[in-house]
């Protein structure tokens, strides 16, 4: 790529061919040439004023504001100078690095890297090598092939080379647009907002507002103290815990957000793995099917999509899943309360181990239960209409809570449990796997319990007698 710079103060004067690489990601070289090309042919040419030097002594003298002045810097050996005032535009042309510091000027650096210090209201856009940039006051900083340090403290933009990996500290309330492959933004303090749409990238918080539009693969996400909003796009990010509050969107796919104290707010429009923390999750599905992991001792909101959701409770938590159009799919958890409510699509309830409770209660579409592990005394309530139950090793207690569920117990499964049906009506079914018929008793005189071949009790808390029961259980004899 090359950048043509007007060569001197009047119309006519040979213009300077900068070849600058694939130059800087948002080509500001060139925008800077063409306007001075336009500010040369204005008015014969009186109203850009321009020098030269090579480095020896410096800069080249304070002269006053003109309309615009250029100052070409053509230095053969390192330098470092400060640019005296008066010099709008810089553009260093020699194939050694300079140490240049300034305040209210538009640098064009080349290829070969430097330090560039600026104040005020500047422009700074190395076209190439390894660059460190020091910016206050407000400035637009645009950057070529290489590895730069960019520390920003102010109100800007920052955009990183697309090839090679940069570091940029900032503070203030800044744009950074991360192109590059293993870049590091720390945010450091203040409103920021972070474009990244590079690849293997760290973008850090810190405290204050850190906003993120990620389009990028791979990218790492650490809000810190920061109070993260923004979108996930592209795949295979990832969002690490902070202790701020989280809000974010993914669009695009395989994403991961990990929650923590805070509120976290996720609204998958792709798909995505969910790790909650201790603090509040609120989540919305879309049409990719999600995973979703419960913090311990968390409160959840879980609305499903088209899509889907996958869900499991963690220990001692709360949770509130309302079904979309896909199917829904929950684990509990030891201690935790699963609430699952749909009109649409129904959904497979499991019960894990130790106590929790799995309720369908508040759902007109069908679910199949499947129950705990041994020791695990598992509560499930079924939805208004007709559903499905298979008893777990655990002690449990089944409610169908209306239409015509189907219950099963198979031997394999159930090791001696104690479990309860506390509405078994005629419209139900009970199904009996693997067990010996001829050795099933019953008990009555109070509850129903029926004591199974391998020491199994079920309690029908609602009947008393077995001809209740009559035309409505079946023994299965397993399949080869």
């Amino acid at each position: 790529m090359a950048v043509t710079i007007p060569g001197g103060a009047t119309t006519g004067s040979p213009n300077i061919t900068l070849s600058l690489g694939t130059g800087d990601v948002l080509h500001l070289a060139q925008q800077i040439g063409a306007l001075l090309a336009t500010v040369q042919g204005a008015v014969a040419g009186q109203n850009l004023t321009f020098d030269s030097v090579d480095g020896a002594g410096g800069p080249g003298p304070n002269v006053p504001s003109p309309s615009a002045s250029e100052l070409v810097i053509a230095n053969t050996t390192p330098l470092a100078a400060s640019i005296p005032g008066g010099w709008t535009y810089v553009v260093q042309t020699g194939p050694a690095p300079a140490t240049l510091t300034g305040t209210n000027v538009d640098l064009i650096p080349g290829t070969v890297g430097g330090v560039f210090n600026v104040s005020g209201n500047s422009t700074v856009a190395p076209n190439g090598g390894n660059n460190t940039v020091n910016a206050t006051g407000t400035y637009l900083l645009s950057f070529g092939p290489g590895n730069d340090l960019v520390l920003a403290n102010g109100v800007g933009t920052v955009a990183t080379s697309d090839a090679g990996a940069s570091t940029v500290i900032a503070s203030g309330s800044n744009l950074i647009e991360s192109f590059g492959s293993g870049d590091l933004i720390n945010a450091v303090i203040g409103s920021n907002t972070v474009d990244g749409a590079g690849t293997n990238s760290t973008i850090a918080g810190s405290s204050g507002d850190l906003t993120i539009n990620i389009t990028g693969t791979g990218e790492i996400i650490q809000p810190n103290g920061a109070v993260l909003v923004g979108t996930l796009g592209g795949s295979g990010n990832l969002i690490y815990p902070g202790t701020a509050s989280v809000d974010v969107t993914i669009t695009g796919s395989n994403d991961t957000v990990v929650g923590s104290s805070a509120p976290t707010t996720v609204d998958a429009v792709g798909s995505g793995v969910i790790f909650g923390g201790s603090g509040a999750l609120t989540f919305v599905g879309g049409a990719g099917t999600s995973t979703i992991l419960s913090g311990a001792g968390g409160t959840n909101n879980i609305a499903g999509g088209s899509g889907g959701v996958v869900f499991s409770a963690n220990s001692g938590s709360t949770s509130t899943i309302t079904g979309g159009t896909g199917t829904t799919t929950i684990f509990g958890g030891s201690g935790s309360l699963v609430n699952f409510n749909s009109s649409l699509a129904g959904g497979f309830m499991v019960a894990s181990g130790g106590n929790e409770t799995l309720n369908a209660a508040g759902s007109s579409a069908a679910v199949t239960f499947s129950g705990g592990a041994v020791g695990g005394n598992a509560s499930m309530v079924g939805s208004t209409t007709g559903d499905v139950f298979f008893a777990g090793n655990g002690s449990d207690t089944l409610t169908g809570n209306g239409g015509a569920d189907s219950i099963s117990f198979i031997a394999s499964n159930t090791n001696g449990g104690k479990d309860f049906i506390t509405d078994f009506n005629s419209e139900d079914s009970l199904f009996l796997t693997g067990y010996d018929s001829t050795k099933t008793t019953f008990s009555s005189g109070g509850p129903l319990t029926m004591t199974l071949s391998d020491s199994t009790t079920i309690t029908f808390t609602n009947l008393t007698d077995q001809s209740q029961l009559n035309g409505h259980y079946l023994y299965v004899t397993p399949s080869a």
